[in-house]
């Protein structure tokens, strides 16, 4: 399993520019789940965003189990792994591939589902 992520909530970031973001490479996964418990409650407006207020880590006999869960309403995700190998992504590498990615305030890796459709329509 590979994700990148990280970078994007300040960090060691240098002021008006967006911190480093970081290749995880996850070996050996035994257990991979997801559980959602927001489809009895639609939101208010736009979408949920899945806000991490808990992180637990803990070891086991094969490696690690990681936890991430928020409000009841957000998803709880868990993850058992061997190990892991991270290291750090250089923004202008994204920044190729995703133009602007890097400037402050620019959407996470890709851009928005209504800049898609807008360029959808320009290009037949």
């Amino acid at each position: 399993m590979h994700s990148t992520g990280g970078g994007r909530d300040g960090g060691d970031s240098i002021p008006g520019e967006n911190a480093a973001c970081l290749y995880r490479r996850v070996a050996r996964v035994t257990e991979f789940a997801v559980k959602f418990g927001h489809h009895e409650r639609a939101p208010d407006f736009g979408h949920y965003q899945w806000n991490v207020d808990a992180v637990q880590l803990e070891d086991t006999n094969e490696g690690v189990r990681l936890r991430l869960s928020g409000s009841r309403l957000m998803p709880v995700f868990t993850i058992s792994f061997a190990g892991v190998e991270m290291r750090k992504l250089d923004n202008s590498t994204l920044d190729r591939r995703f133009p602007g990615w890097s400037k402050p305030g620019a959407s996470f890796i890709r851009s928005g589902i209504e800049q898609q459709v807008e360029e959808k329509k320009r290009k037949p």
